[in-house]
C-alpha cells in the first residue's frame, strides 16, 4: 500500500492538529515561492484550513504524508489567487497525489488561468469545493477536477452520491452537519486517498471508485433539486444572442469570442444543443444526450418519440437553470434558429447572428453585437421582436 502525498491549499494548518505519527510539512508562500512556516499562531486568525483538516483526519483510515500550503493574505482576509496559483504550479513540480481545495472563484476573468494550471496537474487528483451559493465556481467544475457540495439529503449523511454527466460538472454530493461545501472537501478527500493507497491512479480511476461506493439509487438529477440549490433564482434580462448552428471554424471560433468578451469584462456563456460542455471555455451542452441523462423530475422514456417530445420540453428550464448557475450577463444559444425563435418568450433571444457575420472576425462580430445590445437597452427590451444580424 503506498502513501499518498496529500496537499491541502487554503489558509494553513495549525501543526497542533496534526498527529504526531503523520509526516507533515508545513508551507507559507513569500516573494513568489515556498518557504518553510516558521510558526503558526496557536489559535489562527482564520483557521479555515484547521477546520477543513481536522474533519479529513477523523475520516481518513490509511496512512499519508501531509502537507500544508497558506495561501491566506492577512491584509485582504482571503485567499489570494496568484498564491493560489503558485500553489498548483508547486504541486505539479513535487508529484502530489492528491489536493484538497476547499476554495476557488466566481470571476470569470481568473478562469482561463485556473484550468492551466489544472490542465498542468494530470497525476494529480484535485478535490475543490463548488461555492456556497452553487454557482459556478472554478476550478471544481473543470472536468479534470472532482467538483463536491453539499446538499440536505439524509441519506447522504453517512455516504455520497455520484452524479454522472452532472450539468453543472459538480460530481459529488454529501451531506455534512455543518452545511458547508468547504466540509464536502475533506470528506470526499478522504475516501480518495484510500482510494489512491489501494493503487488506483488517474482521474478515470477515481471516478470509477467513486461510482461504486456512491450510495446506490440515489436519483438526484431533477430540475426541481438544483433549482433548489441555487440560493437565489431570477428571470434572464440580459441579451440572449442566437448563434446558427453550422458555423464556419466550429467550437474554435465560438470558444475565441467567448474568451474575448471575457477578457473585455464580460461573463459571458454559450449553451449548445450541438456541442459537448466545456467550462473552461464558457460552452455548455444542451444536447440531446445531456437533457437525456439529466432526467428531468425523474421522468422515464418509453420510446424514442417520447423522449424527443419530453427533452425539447424541458429545454427551457434547462436554459434558466445555466443562467442561475452561470449568472452571465451576456447569453449565447448556438442551436438551429427555427429551434430558437419557437422558444418561449422568457428565454427567446433578442438577437440572430447569421453565418455571414459568423464569417467575420472575432473582433468586427463583437462590434456588431455591440451595436444590436445597445439597440436593445436602449428599448429596455420592451419588444419582444427579434433582431438579425447576417
Amino acid at each position: 500500500m503506498r502513501i499518498p502525498k496529500v496537499a491541502v491549499i487554503d489558509t494553513g494548518i495549525n501543526p497542533n492538529w496534526v498527529p504526531a505519527e503523520v509526516s507533515f510539512d508545513n508551507y507559507d508562500i513569500v516573494n513568489k515561492g515556498l518557504v518553510k512556516a516558521v510558526s503558526h499562531d496557536p489559535e489562527p486568525s482564520y483557521p479555515h484550513a484547521t477546520y477543513c483538516y481536522i474533519t479529513f483526519r477523523e475520516q481518513v483510515d490509511v496512512p499519508y504524508h501531509l502537507i500544508s500550503i497558506n495561501t491566506f493574505d492577512e491584509n485582504t482576509n482571503t485567499n489570494t489567487f496568484n498564491k493560489i496559483i503558485i500553489a498548483l504550479e508547486w504541486c505539479a513540480q513535487n508529484s502530489i497525489d492528491l489536493v484538497l481545495m476547499s476554495l476557488g472563484t466566481k470571476n470569470y476573468t481568473l478562469f482561463p488561468k485556473v484550468a492551466k494550471a489544472i490542465n498542468a496537474l494530470p497525476n494529480t487528483i484535485v478535490v475543490a469545493a463548488c461555492c456556497n451559493s452553487n454557482t459556478i465556481t472554478y476550478p471544481a467544475c473543470l472536468p479534470n477536477v472532482i467538483g463536491v457540495r453539499h446538499c440536505d439529503v439524509a441519506e447522504l449523511s453517512d455516504g455520497f452520491a455520484y452524479i454522472t454527466d452532472a450539468y453543472d460538472n459538480i460530481d459529488v454530493l454529501t451531506c455534512v452537519p455543518n452545511a458547508s461545501n468547504s466540509i464536502a472537501v475533506p470528506t470526499i478527500a478522504a475516501h480518495i486517498c484510500r482510494y489512491i493507497a489501494e493503487g488506483a491512479e488517474g482521474i478515470d480511476a477515481i471516478r470509477q471508485k467513486l461510482k461504486e461506493n456512491a450510495v446506490p439509487e440515489c436519483s438526484l438529477k431533477n430540475m426541481r433539486f438544483y433549482k433548489d440549490l441555487l440560493k437565489n433564482w431570477s428571470k434572464i434580462e440580459i441579451p440572449i444572442i442566437s448563434l446558427p448552428e453550422s458555423i464556419p471554424g466550429g467550437a474554435d471560433k465560438v470558444k475565441e469570442l467567448m474568451q474575448a468578451y471575457v477578457q473585455t469584462g464580460y461573463k459571458a456563456v454559450c449553451l449548445s444543443n450541438i456541442w459537448n460542455t466545456s467550462s473552461q471555455d464558457f460552452i455548455f451542452g444542451l444536447s440531446l444526450g445531456d437533457r437525456l441523462r439529466f432526467h428531468f423530475e425523474h421522468m422515464t422514456y418509453e420510446d424514442e418519440e417520447s423522449s424527443r417530445i419530453s427533452t425539447e420540453a424541458a429545454l427551457p428550464d434547462l436554459i434558466e437553470l445555466y443562467y442561475n448557475y452561470t449568472a452571465p450577463n451576456i447569453l449565447f444559444l448556438h442551436m438551429d434558429q427555427d429551434v430558437a425563435l419557437e422558444l418561449p418568450v422568457h428565454v427567446r433571444p433578442n438577437i440572430l447572428i447569421g453565418e455571414d457575420w459568423i464569417e467575420a472576425e472575432v473582433v468586427h462580430l463583437q462590434e456588431k453585437i455591440g451595436e444590436l445590445i445597445l439597440e436593445l437597452v436602449s428599448d429596455d427590451f420592451v419588444s419582444d421582436d427579434v433582431d438579425i444580424a447576417c
